[in-house]
Formats: C-alpha cells, structure tokens, sequence
C-alpha cells in the first residue's frame, strides 16, 4: 500500500505469535499490558471504584505504550500513525494527540469500525478526538461505513468522517472467476467467524426449509460450504448448538440432493479466496440489532470475486450491497426465497455482482491514493 516508504507495525501479543507480516516491515510489540487490547478502556458508569481506577491506569500504560513507540522512531510531522482499528484504544488515542505539540507531531490516521454506545467514558474520548479533529491539521478520521460515519458525526460532532473499508483476503486488483451456470449444484456460503450476532443458527433452519421446499428448487442439488467458528470466539454456545441441529437435519431429512461441507475455522488467504470463488452464493443472516452499523469484510470480497450476496434488511454498507443487487432479507424464510431467486436466475446477480465489484475495485485503488497522499499539512476538511 505504500511502496517504498518505511514501515513500522505496533501489534498486541497474540497478532505476533500468529500473523506472517512479510518483508519490508518492522514489526514492534506492543508494550502495553496483557489484554489491553482486548478490553475497552473508559466504561466508568458501569464498573466499580476499583475497576475505574484499573481502567484510568490501563488508558495511561496504553497512552504511554504508544508515546513510546512514536518517540523512539522518531516519528515528526512528515509521517503518519495509521490506528486500522482505533475503537478500543480511543481513550489513549485522545490523550496521546492532546499531549503532543502539533507542530511536532505525525499525522494521526484513525479508523473506527463499531459506534456501538458503550458508556461515558468512551463518549468523552469521542469527543474529545472530535475537537481535536478540529483544531488540528493532522488527525484525519475514517470509518468502515457510511452509516457510522453518519453516527460519529451526529453523535459526537466530528467534523468530517471519510469512508474506509478493506476486504477479509481479496486483492482490490484482482478478479477470480466464479462458478459456471449452477445447472447441477448451487453452492451457498457461510464464512466468516459465527460470533453470536452472525446467527449461525440460522445454518440448520435454512437447511431444513430448503430441504422441505425440494420440488420447488431450480437446480438439481443444493451445497452448503461452512466455516467453522473463529478460535478467537469464547461463547461458542450457539455455533455448537447450530451445528448439532445441522448434522441432526443431514442424518434425517437430507438425501443425496442436500450436503455441507465444513471448512477450518483458519484459512490462508488463497484457501479463503477460493471458497469465496466456489459459493454462487454468499448469505449473511446477521442480527443488526446487534452486529449494529458495522460493515463486513465479506460483502467486500464478495464484490472483489463478483459473488453474488444476500443481506439482512437495515444492514449497512448499503452504497455496496445495492450496487451488487444483494437481495435483502427479513427471516429465514426470506433467505430461503434468495438462495432459490438466485439460483434460478444466476447470471443476472452474477452480472449485478460484477457491476458493484468493478465500482468498488476502483473506489479501493482511489481510497489507497488518497490515503498515501494526506499527511503534512493537510486541513482538518480534506
């Protein structure tokens, strides 16, 4: 993304251990307490006296940790701290620019994936950041969607939230072939990590029902492709129970026209790319009265592969799943009546997917341009 300038890489503990990170780039480990990343600093309305002050005391380790890193690269007003995911470190982002001289310090890139109102103290750092936004040429604040660059601005008074959004694997330059017409198979996808609010319960409703509706199907046989929940996820109560009622729906009611394949919960990027290319069809059935204004990795990749996608009504990155003709869904009856309307008329959400594909691979190449160009004496509305 940025060619030939030097690159620094501040990572908590677990990202070390586990993530190739390639040449080219200095890899620093964060020097903050174990789980800081983890936790959220600044819930004072809903902790204890003892645990505000072992969140006051995480927020300045935090604050500390990353005065530490910038002083010793010696970062100045030339260069740039891009935070790729600043909501659980806002209150350490707000005191760390308030304690540096603007004249001396780097340009703060900062993007914000979930606005979710988590309590007093996180909405003092917004705003906070906010007015620092302001008053200062070098703090320039994104967000993963529109919607909850609508929410910032409303909520906290930013005074400009630009878009920013990256896929799950897909390169924005490339284009993987997709599946030829489903005359005999229609495979469906369900990636991505089955956290509570991705309701992978809907996995074995979805399945039961498609296999009740058999002589309605326009295709002779219909697969379903399943990754297995993210090892970073601890409640996996729902996941369990989903799969169990899924393998309970395969020993019964199934036949030879119905079959799952389960895919590991870790896939390389290649492995992961390929089983975005196989699905005709990726479904989403996430509950957004939880999952809330965040986007989703996978709608961008779906669009990169020019997969086809179906959504849950109220979901955000609407500008994108629009643009790809997604079919928008209210329950899982609703899913079923998708994953049939586009197996029976594929080619026309496959061109529709193309389409929102070809728009948001340029959107992307822009986005890096403009990126790479902020920094120095940049204005707080650029």
């Amino acid at each position: 993304m940025f060619g030939d300038f030097e690159c620094h890489l501040a990572v908590r503990r677990q990202a070390y251990k586990h993530v190739d990170f390639g040449s080219g780039v200095n890899v620093i480990r964060w020097s903050a307490p174990k789980g800081i990343l983890s936790r959220i600093p600044g819930i004072f309305s809903k902790t204890k006296l003892k645990d505000q002050e072992k969140e006051i005391d995480r927020i300045k380790r935090d604050t500390a940790a990353i005065c530490r890193i910038i002083g010793n690269l010696g970062l100045s007003r030339s260069d740039m701290v891009i935070v790729h995911t600043a909501d659980r470190i806002i209150s350490a982002l707000s005191d760390t620019i308030g304690s540096i001289q603007e004249a001396g310090s780097p340009t703060f890139i900062i993007r914000f994936v979930d606005m979710e109102p988590i309590g007093q103290g996180i909405d003092d750092a917004h705003v906070k950041l906010a007015n620092h936004q302001k008053s200062r040429s070098n703090v320039l604040v994104f967000s993963e969607t529109d919607e909850t660059a609508k929410s910032m601005i409303d909520q906290y008074g930013y005074s400009l939230v630009r878009p920013w959004i990256m896929p799950l694997a897909s390169q924005a330059t490339s284009k993987m072939a997709n599946p030829e017409d489903p005359d005999n198979e229609f495979v469906v996808g369900f990636l991505g990590g089955k956290r509570a609010e991705q309701q992978p319960g809907y996995i074995p409703e979805l399945a039961r029902l498609l296999i009740s509706s058999r002589d309605r199907w326009p295709v002779e046989k219909i697969s379903f492709l399943v990754q297995a929940v993210s090892p970073g996820i601890k409640q996996t109560e729902e996941y369990d129970a989903a799969m169990k009622a899924l393998n309970m729906v395969l020993g019964e009611e199934a036949g030879d026209h119905f079959s799952v394949e389960m895919l590991p919960s870790i896939m390389d990027e290649t492995e992961f790319d390929l089983a975005v290319a196989r699905s005709h069809l990726l479904v989403l059935p996430y509950d957004v009265r939880k999952y809330g204004n965040r986007g989703s990795g996978l709608v961008i990749d779906a669009a990169l592969s020019g997969t086809p996608i179906a959504v849950p009504k109220g979901f955000a990155m609407r500008r994108w799943t629009e643009l790809a003709g997604a079919p928008v869904c209210n329950d899982v009856n609703e899913y079923v009546g998708a994953i049939m309307e586009v197996a029976g008329n594929y080619q026309s959400y496959l061109k529709c997917a193309a389409h929102g594909g070809d728009q948001l691979r340029s959107f992307i190449d822009q986005q890096i341009v403009d990126i790479r160009s902020l920094g120095g004496e940049a204005s707080p509305d650029q």
